[in-house]
């Protein structure tokens, strides 16, 4: 696969042809996901102005504005920087009702098909428990230690377990309440100092590795992303 959402085919497949397909499938969740009711988060358009208008300078801010393309995480990360604490994304956390694109995905999930989100939320793991799944079988999957024990979908799945990916991290594992803000934090950070380097990987290797192979001879769905973000997307 490309690094560039424009050299990619669109499909003519719809959500109810998926739901019954048998075809091995891997999707790739963007914030446009949750922006829907009754989820409501801001797309992330909307985020990046109010970080800029909280964090700059007021004589430096409709200058900033003006700059095409910036994504998020790298204003996250520039952020993280001075600030030193991931709480200015709090807000990420106070939306607790999935929409129809978290339940579809969820069914998705109890398919067997592989999710890997970019959203820091926990709208998926609400899909999952709100769908009878019992809480002790869903996996977040947030930190390296996490990829390095579920790095295997297929055999979580044959094991009755359901996993979420989060590439780039979650300030909390809602399911075990373990507290993964310094996981997130150096995400967020890796991403930026990558950025300024012009490195075409940004992630870290494990999940770049861990990505690479799970869009491997699978069908890739992309669901509320841009593609702006193209440091994700890495050639096949």
């Amino acid at each position: 696969m490309k690094n560039n959402l424009s050299s990619i085919k669109k499909s003519n497949l719809k959500i109810i042809e998926l739901l019954s397909e048998e075809e091995k499938l891997t999707f790739l969740v963007g914030a446009g996901a949750s922006v829907d009711s009754p989820s409501q988060l801001p797309a992330a358009s909307e985020v990046i102005k109010a970080l800029i208008k909280f964090s700059c300078s007021k004589s430096e801010i409709n200058k900033i504005l003006k700059i095409q393309d910036l994504p998020f995480e790298i204003l996250a990360g520039i952020i993280l920087e001075s600030f030193d604490d991931v709480k200015f994304l709090d807000f990420y956390q106070e939306s607790d009702k999935p929409n129809l694109e978290h339940f579809v995905l969820a069914e998705m999930i109890k398919k067997g098909a592989f999710i890997i989100t970019a959203n820091f939320d926990f709208l998926l793991e609400n899909a999952l428990l709100q769908s009878d799944i019992p809480k002790k079988k869903i996996i977040p999957v947030i930190t390296e230690k996490d990829y390095e024990r579920f790095s295997d979908p297929e055999k979580l799945y044959r094991n009755g377990k359901f996993p979420v990916y989060k590439i780039h991290g979650s300030p909390k594992n809602i399911i075990t309440g373990e507290d993964t803000k310094k996981s997130f934090a150096n995400t967020l950070r890796l991403i930026g100092v990558n950025q300024t380097r012009n490195n075409i990987i940004q992630l870290e290797p494990y999940k770049a590795q861990f990505l690479e192979k799970t869009s491997s001879e699978r069908t890739l769905i992309i669901i509320g992303y841009s593609g702006k973000n193209d440091y994700d997307l890495i050639s096949t």
